[in-house]
């Protein structure tokens, strides 16, 4: 395992020069599996879909509170969004129905499809959410074929991640406060805090915290280099999930985690921990205050 300059360990083989999901569409492209390269462009089409419906009700919304001599513009263009995602489905239909389909990439590393005479981008209409499109995708169609295989590398064997369903904190009361501990994470509460609040957020950071780091764990295990320095949370527009960046080269993590990301500084604090919760037997330790971090979990006064 090499180390980091920051003395953090880092959780891949091999300096890629691409993302995983460019990684995914040029190995579907170099194998040539129709069965498989149309299963990904009907992923695609299937997305796509979706976000422009989502762009057109969007455009409805705002035409709503918009003044009359803006409102018809806004719903040209929702009516048009909406051809075109009518038109996108179709093709999708074709695709599942034996349509001959090439997936293809671009120099910039945007993958596409051409089905029949048709060249469809899976590019989504706002750019800051592109990355969080490629990881639904990819999430999608890895689901049902084995994408490890298709990017297969060396990897040393590393324990099964906890899933967020098997967190059970530990409890510690005392004169002093309450303490929490799961997996190498202790949370600290003040004397005056309100224990039910404060468990809630104790099991909602551990299970997070859980699932985010079984999520880095399994993009590891898929050659992804994960860049500690790097790694950031956003949230996705319109969505529940949150965008994890992992590196310089596009490679994500798409989960829920709110806590984390609504807690500033709390993910720079857990990457010690994330660093090392599947890489090491025992991982780097880590204590939280929760005045600190800025819960306010004290009891309600009488």
């Amino acid at each position: 395992m090499s180390v980091s300059p920051a003395g953090q360990p880092d959780t891949g083989t091999a300096e890629p020069t691409l993302s995983r999901y460019q990684r995914t569409v040029h190995r579907l492209i170099e194998d040539d599996d129709s069965a498989q390269q149309a299963d990904f462009a009907a992923t695609g089409l299937r997305e796509l879909v979706e976000v422009y419906l989502a762009e057109a009700d969007l455009a409805r919304a705002q035409a709503k509170e918009l003044p009359a001599g803006r409102v018809a513009k806004l719903q040209r263009w929702s009516h048009a969004v909406e051809r075109y995602a009518e038109q996108l489905y179709i093709v999708m239909e074709e695709v599942q129905t034996g349509a001959p389909v090439k997936l293809t990439s671009d120099l910039k590393g945007s993958a596409g499809a051409r089905i029949a005479d048709r060249v469809v981008i899976f590019q989504h209409p706002r750019a800051d959410q592109q990355r969080a499109f490629e990881q639904r995708l990819l999430q999608d169609f890895c689901q049902r074929n084995d994408c490890r295989s298709l990017i297969a590398v060396v990897e040393p064997v590393r324990p099964i991640p906890v899933t967020a369903s098997q967190v059970n904190p530990e409890w510690l009361i005392t004169s002093q406060g309450a303490v929490c501990a799961h997996g190498g994470i202790v949370v600290r509460f003040g004397p005056d805090a309100d224990l039910g609040r404060a468990r809630g957020i104790c099991e909602q950071l551990m299970s997070e915290a859980e699932l985010l780091a079984a999520d880095i764990a399994w993009q590891a295990r898929h050659g992804v280099r994960v860049d500690w320095g790097v790694l950031t949370v956003t949230a996705v527009p319109r969505r529940p999930e949150h965008v994890i960046d992992l590196n310089a080269y596009g490679d994500t993590v798409l989960v829920n985690v709110p806590l984390i990301h609504g807690s500033p500084g709390l993910l720079a604090s857990l990457k010690p921990w994330l660093s090392t919760r599947y890489t090491q037997s025992n991982p780097t330790a880590l204590e939280l205050e929760a005045t600190q971090i800025g819960w306010e979990v004290k009891k309600p006064r009488n």
